[in-house]
């Protein structure tokens, strides 16, 4: 069942998530890539508790701190919004700026999103179609709505 599944996952992220502390998170780098869908992929299905927010955060923030690149997108678009985070657009350009180096598509629409808007960068159109042109290369439907 989705209830059982989700209890076992939530299992492997504690365990992940305290390894990484216990280890030092900024000096360890763990392999994630098989951890792709975070708990707060799985709160948008079953809906969010304000506790389940938090515990997805938390580890969406652990792995950010250890370069996980879909990490980095989770936090920065959160605090972009200010879901689960306080809005902060210093903060959220920096994890977008991340993931977006190595060619996120996800993190590079919400920079040109933040650009066209004027949101903790200065408001430039040239700057967010450009980053747009690059997240619709990559299907992103946000991107094509936003040209």
């Amino acid at each position: 069942s989705c209830y059982h599944a989700l209890n076992c996952y939530n299992a492997v992220a504690d365990s992940v998530a305290q390894y990484m502390e216990e280890n030092d998170s900024r000096e360890t780098k763990l392999d994630l890539g098989l951890m792709r869908i975070s708990l707060s992929e799985v709160d948008g299905i079953l809906g969010e508790e304000e506790e389940e927010v938090q515990e997805s955060l938390q580890f969406d923030l652990l792995s950010a701190q250890a370069g996980d690149i879909w990490a980095q997108k989770e936090v920065g678009w959160r605090a972009l919004v200010g879901r689960g985070l306080e809005e902060n657009h210093a903060q959220a350009l920096d994890h977008l700026e991340a993931a977006a180096a190595v060619g996120d598509p996800d993190a590079i629409h919400n920079l040109g999103y933040m650009h066209m808007n004027g949101l903790g960068v200065e408001q430039n159109y040239t700057k967010a179609k450009g980053y747009f042109d690059k997240a619709a290369e990559h299907n992103i439907t946000a991107a094509f709505n936003a040209l």
